[in-house]
């Protein structure tokens, strides 16, 4: 999501805490954080939603004292009472649903359990060749996706917070890790590509305009009293989405994407990344071991793993296991990979910089160089267009009621949009009239269900629900739906076709 919804989260949340403090009615508190809810789930997925109830709203709440007027007690899992804020009830995720979250994926459909066993096979080969590809480029989110399919480190490590240096041949000595595992540690983790290149990339990374100027952003936010964490989130939505774009786009048909992902992510890269060096490192060692050494590359254990192994260290390896998502064979030789330091480009200027990244965002472009084929062939049609003395035939407007579904997810025409949400809304309405028995099969109209099945833009699917609110909200009104009713195991996609 974008900067704006990110926002709207933020002050919407931090608003209902203010009613809570200024014990506000409990039936207006409740109004408010139901209509939050339903606002959620239509930008959000049920996983996104547990990430920040997990994360930044878990920990605002968690500085709030629980009183008689802000709590509730009810059952957990065990059968033992638990006592939590009333936002938790009111917004209808309890903290039994995050443990539904940790155990299965965002689709419901597999456990991790089954991910680790049945994890896909990467290809050695290909996944360094792509990660070298991605390392020449001096297309800033293109390099990063690099870096972090060398070093396993998490995107706002390579953005910001993280700082290496060469401390062996495919060593570098860390320190700026974003998960903090007590205290701030430095310690060597191992990396695919020589430890010198890394570093001379990520100080060119650096180097750009575009980074340094958010480098320096983030300073004074600093400076000016944000909180870090505040801060980590913030420079997420600046600049997450691109790198996110980079990876995705690199690695697609290279690395499949993690169970219950449609794309491959930066999460992916990492679990990818610890397989593999895994395999180089330690091919003939016992799992313990490997294991352990693979909590080292992540960053989960940040003492020597030759050292002893305490309590506290096996702890972490649950997060490790969770990162298992990938297998190679134990016979594969994973290469130690040698490469030249790329000639340094002429530097462009920041409002250039500035520019190709708005063009870039405007028409969801992947890349810098994607941008300039963009502009390269509009500019080779409008030569050609000049040298063509005949006037311009006047083109019929083109009758999209006529397309097929595969014509019309192919086709980026001006005003397609309308047709492809009026077919997948007229779908809904037809499969919840004549086809489901019972509401337990039914699903409701909202704006996310319509862009899961048709891949529209948010801001298309909500100027379509204000134009057409009477006839949506006629529908899910008469089966009495809640923002509850689109929680399902399965997706809508799997269900419901146009």
């Amino acid at each position: 999501m974008g900067k704006f919804e990110a926002k709207q989260r933020r002050e919407t949340f931090d608003r209902i805490l203010d009613l809570f403090a200024n014990n506000a009615p409990l039936n207006e508190i409740e109004q408010v954080t139901n209509e939050f809810r339903q606002w959620c789930d239509e930008v959000y997925s049920h996983a996104s939603i547990g990430s920040f109830l997990s994360g930044e709203f878990r920990r605002k709440l968690k500085t709030i004292p629980l009183t008689a007027d802000n709590s509730y007690t009810r059952p957990d899992l065990n059968g033992k009472s638990v006592t939590e804020h009333l936002f938790y009830k009111f917004f209808g995720y309890t903290t039994d649903d995050y443990q539904q979250r940790n155990n299965y994926l965002p689709d419901g459909k597999k456990a991790k359990s089954e991910q680790i066993f049945n994890a896909p096979e990467i290809d050695p080969d290909a996944y360094l060749q792509i990660t070298a590809q991605l390392l020449h480029s001096h297309q800033p989110y293109q390099l990063a996706s690099g870096l972090i399919a060398a070093t396993g480190c998490r995107p706002l490590e390579i953005l910001y917070t993280g700082e290496i240096a060469t401390e062996g041949d495919y060593q570098m000595l860390f320190a700026g890790q974003l998960k903090k595992r007590g205290g701030d540690p430095i310690f060597i983790r191992p990396v695919l590509f020589p430890a010198h290149y890394l570093v001379a990339r990520h100080n060119f990374f650096k180097s750009l305009p575009t980074i340094a100027s958010l480098c320096h952003w983030a300073e004074q936010q600093l400076a000016q009293g944000m909180g870090v964490e505040a801060l980590n989130s913030a420079l997420s939505d600046k600049r997450g989405r691109l790198i996110w774009q980079a990876t995705s786009t690199a690695f697609d048909g290279i690395l499949p994407p993690k169970f219950g992902d449609d794309y491959v992510n930066n999460q992916a890269l990492r679990a990818a990344f610890g397989t593999l060096v895994v395999q180089r490192d330690l091919p003939d060692s016992s799992d313990a071991a490997r294991i352990i050494y693979f909590a080292k590359a992540l960053g989960h254990i940040t003492t020597e793993y030759e050292a002893q192994i305490h309590q506290q260290d096996l702890a972490k390896l649950s997060t490790t296991i969770g990162y298992g998502t990938y297998t190679v064979s134990r016979t594969a030789n994973i290469p130690f990979m040698s490469v030249d330091l790329p000639l340094q480009p002429l530097p462009l200027l920041p409002q250039t910089i500035s520019q190709i990244e708005a063009f870039q965002e405007q028409h969801d472009l992947a890349s810098a160089d994607a941008v300039f084929e963009f502009l390269l062939d509009r500019f080779t049609k409008f030569e050609q267009s000049q040298l063509k003395k005949t006037p311009k035939k006047e083109t019929e407007p083109i009758d999209f009621t006529r397309l097929s579904r595969d014509q019309l997810m192919n086709k980026p025409i001006p005003g397609i949009a309308n047709e492809k949400i009026d077919r997948a809304v007229a779908a809904i309405m037809t499969y919840n009239n004549e086809v489901a028995p019972s509401n337990q099969e039914r699903w409701a109209i909202t704006i996310r269900a319509v862009q899961e099945l048709t891949g529209s833009r948010h801001s298309a699917v909500k100027r379509y629900f204000e134009s057409k609110k009477v006839a949506i909200d006629d529908h899910n009104q008469k089966f009495g739906f809640t923002h509850l009713q689109n929680r399902k195991p399965q997706r809508i996609s799997d269900v419901i076709k146009w």
